[in-house]
Parts: structure tokens; C-alpha cells; sequence
């Protein structure tokens, strides 16, 4: 609104006379008509006495004159939109004051609804009575409509983020839950193990069933590091500071859109939520990935315990078995996080290596013990590059998996006796490992050996696996190598 007609309606003292309609109109009607406003006024019966060129436009008239006897009724306006301003005109002259920022409807000549913001104020002649109103008005229907958009927007957004908490809640009973089946797969361990020790005894076979009990607790202790695991995901998981996000939409739920629109803090929860979910995302990949490895290693205890109720039998399960597979899934077993040392885990495997009709679990037990085994000896050197290197290849009717290691070696002296019951070089160790490998190494038709240089120099274990009757190649795996 022009200034000089703003102040007139904040001090409501604008005081218009009939003689100002004398011999200044035509001034007067140039002056309005400058105005970017519609303007126009009226008399004590809203009936219009002027307008300007603006508000003529919007009524559908050609020419400011002809408004003037006209009232709001001969105007393309609706009998609603009528009666509220003749009563808004009404309200204004008889309570002598100005009525500022009304905000109205108003169907054009075009027949078109628009928004208007409306100021009015009383006309009074010289004796201070009053004799009509002036109005004035904008259009800010484009403002409306952005007002209404935004509005839309946020509330597009709002439900969005409550989406989204949803479905990050729902990830979270998610996790939970695996977290409480990973407790119930270890209490079944447990009871697995348990069940295998009174089964050991009752038979009469304590030495077997310690070998069994040592593979158990390999698998035991890759169960704990995975376990480990998804307890630090879940300990260092995102989901307290959404639930601050979520406390502090609350906080500003009534003024929600003014909050993410113009508050610092506020801005930062689209794109924040947008970060969160792609961390759970791949936070839950990894949980998965772990769950995997326990299921893994639960279904090979199940195996190792119903190889041990097979032993009696005297049964040999053979099957035809792809020898890397079989080292990849020993590696899985075997790993642990060595402090924090990295050890370097390679793998070499001869092109068009045949796969071996034996028994599976009795050769996972085997690999597993031994690369546990020199996993634990490079830790416990004082190498610049602990490496363990596992190789296969094919040679005399024999599948050769070779266990290579540069952690402590074997004093030659030990090599003799390195596979007698009972004999260990582990502080903590049993000797059952190693003369059970060697046992069952025997019982597939192959042999077990070592080999060193002496102390410091690495070792060095031989497993030999007949082929029996199958000779299926398995082409395209050569060699690999990954990180522990």
C-alpha cells in the first residue's frame, strides 16, 4: 500500500469532503490511478462514489467513471462476498474506526476467485461526521497458494518422517529379536555340548570326545566374535539419536513446518533421516551377515555331534566335495580377530584341482584345527608379516591341502611326538587336537604330517585325501587370498 494512504488508515483521522471531489478530480483520479492498488470509496449507503483505473479492471467496467451510483450488487461479486463487505462497510462507519489487513474472497469479471488483503477506513467531512468509507486492496492469492503448498509440503514431510520412524522402530524389534534367537542358538550350544560330554562318557570314548569338544570350541569361539559384533552395532547404533529427532518433533509439532522451514535445528532432520536410514541399511546388511555365520556354525556343531553319534557305527558318510569350498568355509571357522595384529590369509589352488569323494565333516575338522592352530602360532610370533598360506593341489591319486605358517615353528626334537596324545606346545593346551586330526586323517585313507625348520622358522601340516572313484574336475578356482 502506498505510505501516505497506510499512515492515513493506521491514524484513522483520513478526512475526505465532497469538495475534494471539486475541481482537483482529475489530479486526484491520476493520482489513484498510480496507485498499485485497488482503491475506491464510498458513501454513507455503500453506494460508490469513485474507484480507481485498477479496482475498474477488476469489476469489469471500462472506465473508473462508471462505478460511481453503483453498488456492490451490480458487481460480478457473489451475494456472500457482497453482504460481508457491505457489513465490513458498515462495521467501519459506525464505529468511526479503520479496519486493517481483512483478508477476503473476491470473484473477478473473469469470474475467477482470488484472494485480497483489505484495509478500510471512515471518511469524514469537515465537522468530523462521517460520511462514507475508503478502501483499498491487494491481490495475494499467489501468496495463499504458496502459503497452502507449504503447508502441503510439510505435511508430506511430517508423515514421511513418521514413516520412516516406523520402519527404523520396526528395524530395531527386528534386531532385537535376532539378538534373542542368537541367545537361544548359544543356550542350545551349550546344551549340545553338554549332551555330547554325558554321551562320551556313558560310552566309554573320553578321548574321542575331547577332539570333539576342541573342534565345538573353535566354532564356540567364532559364534563369540560374531556374537561380538552385532552386540557393538547394536551398542553403537543410531537409533538414540532418532529417538531425539522423534522427542524433538514433538516438541514442535504445533509449529512444525515454521520449525523445519526456518530453524537451524529443524533444517537438518530431512537430511539427517535420509543419512540414518542408509547407515541402518547397511548396519542391518552386516547383522545379517553375522546371524549368517552363527547359523553356519551352529548347523556344523549339529554335524560334528551327529558325526560323533555315527562313530559307534563305524559309518562314513561320503559325498563328492569341492576342496575349495571346503577351505573357505575352515577359514570362516577358524578366524578370529588376532589383537591387533592382521594376519594375512592366502589361498593357492591348482587349476582344474578334482573334487574328493570323502567325508566332509571329518576334513572340516581337520583344516580347521590346523589353520586355528597356525592362525594362533603367528599371533603369538613376533613375525614383521604374520602370513598363513594355504594351498591344494593334485598329485598321485591324492588331494594335497598344505598349511603354511612363519609364527614359532617346531623344534625338531617335537616333531616326533607333535601328533602323541596328550603332547601340546600351548600353554593352555590339551594335545588332543592334533592326534585326533591325525586319527581321522588315517581313518579317510590319507596321513597328517609336519614339518619345520626349528624355532622361529614356521611349520608347515600336510593333510593327504585319496580321490577314491571320483574324478570330476573343478575348473576356474587357482588362487585367492583375503584379510583377517
Amino acid at each position: 500500500m502506498n505510505s501516505k494512504i497506510e499512515n492515513a488508515f493506521e491514524k484513522q483521522n483520513l478526512n475526505v469532503s465532497l469538495e475534494l471531489f471539486g475541481g482537483s478530480t482529475e489530479l486526484l483520479q491520476k493520482v489513484l490511478d498510480t496507485i498499485p492498488q485497488s482503491v475506491f470509496w464510498k458513501d454513507r449507503d455503500s453506494v460508490y462514489l469513485g474507484c480507481n483505473h485498477l479496482f475498474a479492471e477488476l469489476a469489469g467496467l471500462k472506465s473508473s467513471t462508471e462505478i460511481v451510483g453503483l453498488t456492490d450488487f451490480d458487481l460480478p461479486w457473489s451475494k456472500e462476498e457482497t453482504e460481508f463487505y457491505r457489513d465490513c462497510d458498515q462495521r467501519v462507519m459506525n464505529s468511526g474506526l479503520a479496519e486493517l489487513g481483512i483478508v477476503e474472497t473476491q470473484y473477478n469479471s473473469k469470474g475467477e476467485k482470488t484472494w485480497l488483503e483489505t484495509n478500510k477506513s471512515p471518511m469524514f467531512d469537515d465537522d468530523g461526521i462521517v460520511i462514507g468509507v475508503l478502501g483499498a486492496f491487494h491481490d495475494i492469492s499467489k501468496l495463499k497458494k504458496a502459503e497452502e503448498s507449504l503447508v502441503e509440503n510439510n505435511d508430506t514431510l511430517e508423515q514421511r518422517v513418521k514413516d520412516r520412524t516406523a520402519d527404523l522402530a520396526s528395524a530395531r524389534d527386528l534386531i532385537r529379536s535376532q539378538l534373542k534367537e542368537k541367545e537361544a542358538s548359544l543356550c542350545q550350544l551349550r546344551e549340545l555340548q553338554q549332551q555330547l560330554v554325558d554321551t562320551s562318557r556313558a560310552a566309554g570314548m573320553a578321548e574321542m570326545a575331547t577332539g570333539v569338544l576342541h573342534d565345538i570350541g573353535n566354532v564356540l569361539n567364532s559364534v563369540k566374535v560374531s556374537t561380538g559384533v552385532i552386540q557393538k552395532h547394536f551398542q553403537n547404533s543410531a537409533f538414540d539419536n532418532l529417538e531425539k529427532i522423534s522427542n524433538l518433533i514433538d516438541e514442535h509439532a504445533d509449529d512444525f513446518s515454521g520449525f523445519v522451514t526456518q530453524d537451524v535445528r529443524g533444517q537438518k532432520i530431512p537430511p539427517y533421516i535420509a543419512r540414518v536410514t542408509s547407515v541402518l541399511r547397511d548396519e542391518r546388511k552386516r547383522v545379517d551377515d553375522e546371524f549368517q555365520e552363527i547359523v553356519c556354525n551352529v548347523e556344523r556343531v549339529s554335524q560334528i555331534v551327529s558325526a560323533q553319534n555315527e562313530v559307534a557305527k563305524t559309518v562314513c558318510l561320503k559325498q563328492d566335495l569341492d576342496v575349495a569350498e571346503l577351505i573357505d568355509e575352515s577359514i570362516s571357522a577358524a578366524q578370529l580377530v588376532p589383537g591387533d595384529k592382521t594376519v594375512s590369509i592366502a589361498t593357492e589352488l591348482q587349476d582344474g584341482l578334482p573334487v574328493v569323494n570323502s567325508d566332509r565333516h571329518k576334513i572340516l575338522q581337520i583344516v580347521t584345527h590346523l589353520i586355528k592352530n597356525s592362525l594362533d602360532s603367528v599371533i603369538e610370533s613376533a613375525a614383521a608379516k604374520p602370513t598363513v598360506k594355504i594351498e591344494a593341489l593334485h598329485k598321485n591319486g591324492f588331494v594335497e591341502i598344505h598349511i603354511r605358517d612363519n609364527g614359532v615353528g617346531i623344534p625338531k626334537e617335537r616333531l616326533e611326538k607333535i601328533f602323541a596324545h596328550g603332547f601340546t606346545t600351548k600353554p593352555n593346551g590339551h594335545g588332543f587336537g592334533l592326534h585326533c586330526s591325525a586319527n581321522m586323517a588315517t581313518e579317510l585313507g590319507g596321513s597328517l604330517i609336519a614339518c619345520s625348520e626349528g624355532l622361529g622358522k614356521g611349520a608347515m601340516f600336510k593333510l593327504k585325501i585319496p580321490l577314491q572313484n571320483s574324478t570330476k574336475p573343478i575348473v576356474g578356482k587357482s588362487s585367492r587370498g583375503n584379510q583377517n
